[in-house]
């Protein structure tokens, strides 16, 4: 994936875009691609987030990157620093309401703390109910109550900051299955609905609504059409307007 950053650049009397601009809606933009050349660490970018500081974070393949507009700040793992990152795979990037940033990798939960610029780590733990279900965390949302969500290759997961520990959940066709055998333990993304529900995307089974008071899961059917396809796989939910 090759990064291109759009700025909204002054009109001018020109008719016509310039080398380098786009238009769209009366306003014209300034394109700038951004590569390891720059000093971006990977060019598969997977993740893209502006803080309220205005740093631009990007997750990539190898490192966490953060771009003032000038050059970037890399973040990897460091062997035997705990306050480094746990995996350089970033899938999602999500800033919650104190600041504070969250990273899902291949290899865990990680939340980064701006004021000290040090990682905590969740990882999985097959002693601890407790800890996070599987190291690999796809997706992150935040949900209207607070609530840290998380979608890993082994379930739906809730995390209680208060507590430091993770709720895990399943849909009912799943839920006795080891998550090596049930390739549909795979949360491919979340979103929310606007009556506050969750909506789970998951490999295979397509489309989840989560009651959260109840704990239940609903399938979303879809009608099988051959030439529509069936949809099962969901990649990206976009949130309610």
């Amino acid at each position: 994936m090759v990064l291109l950053l759009f700025t909204p650049a002054p009109l001018s009397g020109q008719k016509h875009a310039a080398p380098g601009q786009a238009t769209g809606a009366g306003r014209k933009y300034s394109v700038k691609q951004l590569t390891i050349e720059q000093g971006l660490s990977d060019n598969n970018v997977n993740a893209c987030l502006q803080d309220r500081t205005g740093y631009l974070w990007f997750g990539t393949h190898d490192g966490l990157n953060r771009y003032d507009g000038y050059s970037f700040t890399v973040y990897k793992h460091s062997p035997g620093d705990s306050s480094s990152i746990s995996n350089n795979k970033i899938n999602a990037l999500l800033e919650d309401e104190e600041g504070f940033l969250w990273i899902a990798t291949d290899g865990g939960l990680n939340c980064f703390d701006p004021r000290t610029e040090t990682f905590r780590s969740f990882l999985h733990d097959p002693e601890d109910e407790k800890s996070i279900s599987h190291n690999q965390v796809k997706n992150l949302l935040i949900d209207e109550s607070g609530l840290l969500w998380l979608g890993t290759f082994n379930g739906l997961n809730r995390f209680d900051k208060s507590r430091q520990t993770f709720s895990r959940f399943w849909h009912q066709a799943t839920h006795h299955l080891p998550w090596e055998k049930e390739p549909t333990h795979i949360v491919t993304a979340i979103g929310s609905s606007a009556d506050g529900r969750l909506l789970v995307g998951y490999a295979g089974m397509g489309l989840m609504l989560f009651d959260q008071k109840a704990g239940t899961f609903r399938q979303v059917l879809v009608e099988e059409r051959a030439d529509k396809g069936t949809g099962l796989n969901i990649y990206r939910i976009a949130p309610p307007q």
